[in-house]
């Protein structure tokens, strides 16, 4: 005796050959647009102010700077998309930390124009003020220290988010470096591993920033150590990847299996607290060979994007 069930079951094939012939049917005709459901709101068309388009840079802190297309409309960015950059169409790329840029600059968490603390410190009292009370004010102070104390009793912080690489390079940029050496000022270091990338080249023998992007199709290994590139470095994800499929070995260093070790040659997972022990071993065995340091490797750091 054939046992029997009642009722069909679901399934992919099921759904699109219900849904077949209920659209046939005209079961689902109120789904489709119709000018007869538009209502006319009786309002008159209004004129959208012109756009225009500035070139500007990225400013995401991932190193790549790249390039971007600023839509400027009625004082305001409002949008952003691809720049072109003259080297190669390998360079006209935007990912998502570059299309959001415009909600960074209008974010309502961010300091918007000066502000003059009023109360007590602590006390998150403040008034508003103006550009040119502001310089007037900080440039007052600023020569009041020096002429108390000397001009290395200023001392900038910079760095933390503002590192952009059309920017001059430097953690601070051009602009504030410049500022920072007329001043004669003292320089703290931004928060981020500066012995990371000083230990590039004696490692290694190269670093990312001894060559272009572009030039990684042609180096026989690359080294991805602690970061996930395609996640903090969109933009040069691309070129890793290129590489790879060029016959570049792809080796990836980390604590997790990532977006990055996914695409990998060779993960070498690793404890956290550990990767010291594993550099250290690899910078001994560098050293035993002298003169024999590898010319056509790259390395990728942990980078706080």
């Amino acid at each position: 005796m054939t046992e029997q069930t009642t009722g069909m079951s679901f399934s992919r094939r099921n759904f699109i050959k219900g849904a077949a012939a209920l659209t046939a049917t005209g079961a689902l005709v109120g789904c489709a647009p119709a000018k007869e459901t538009l209502a006319e709101t009786g309002e008159e068309t209004v004129e959208v102010p012109e756009t225009k388009i500035y070139s500007g840079a990225c400013r995401a802190q991932c190193g790549q700077g790249c390039y971007l297309n600023v839509h400027v409309r009625d004082g305001r960015v409002v949008r952003t998309t691809a720049g072109h950059f003259d080297d190669g169409p390998e360079f006209d790329r935007i990912c998502p930390k570059g299309l959001v840029q415009p909600a960074r600059v209008y974010s309502a968490e961010r300091l918007q124009y000066p502000m003059r603390r009023v109360g007590e410190r602590g006390s998150g009292e403040f008034e508003r003020i103006s550009w040119d009370e502001a310089i007037a004010e900080i440039a007052e102070k600023w020569k009041g220290y020096t002429e108390e104390f000397g001009p290395k009793s200023i001392a900038m912080f910079l760095g933390s988010g503002n590192t952009g690489t059309l920017g001059g390079g430097a953690p601070e940029g051009s602009i504030m470096a410049r500022l920072l050496n007329v001043m004669g000022a003292s320089r703290v270091l931004p928060d981020r591993d500066i012995a990371t990338p000083m230990s590039w080249a004696y490692v290694f023998g190269a670093g990312p920033y001894g060559n272009r992007s572009s030039d990684a199709i042609n180096a026989k290994h690359h080294v991805i150590w602690g970061g996930d590139t395609a996640v903090s470095q969109k933009q040069l994800a691309h070129f890793f990847l290129e590489a790879r499929d060029a016959g570049t070995e792809l080796v990836v260093i980390d604590i997790a299996y990532r977006v990055m070790p996914s695409k990998a040659d060779w993960f070498i997972p690793v404890h956290p607290a550990t990767d010291g022990a594993l550099r250290s071993a690899l910078s001994t065995r560098s050293s035993s060979r002298a003169g024999k340091r590898p010319t056509s490797c790259a390395i990728t750091p942990r980078l706080p994007c």
